[in-house]
């Protein structure tokens, strides 16, 4: 859950998507660094690792994408 005020529950937010029915594995955690941790051990090296949500969440991602070994993007 990003720290923004409107930020949706990661729960809830889950369970829509799992409703969908779609192929993937779907997983709620506490916060950005715990979903980039595991994203990383989820996703091989060959592997794309698909991280939704908003412009808030990715703010507080990019400076936490070094430490996890991924690329950040240079503004």
């Amino acid at each position: 859950k990003s720290t923004h005020w409107r930020a949706s529950d990661p729960g809830r937010v889950a369970a829509r998507w799992s409703a969908l029915g779609l192929p993937a594995e779907v997983r709620a955690v506490a916060g950005p660094r715990e979903a980039l941790e595991l994203g990383r051990a989820w996703s091989g090296t060959d592997e794309l690792l698909l991280m939704t949500g908003s412009i808030y969440l990715l703010g507080e991602l990019i400076p936490l994408a070094p430490a996890a070994g991924i690329a950040a993007p240079v503004p």
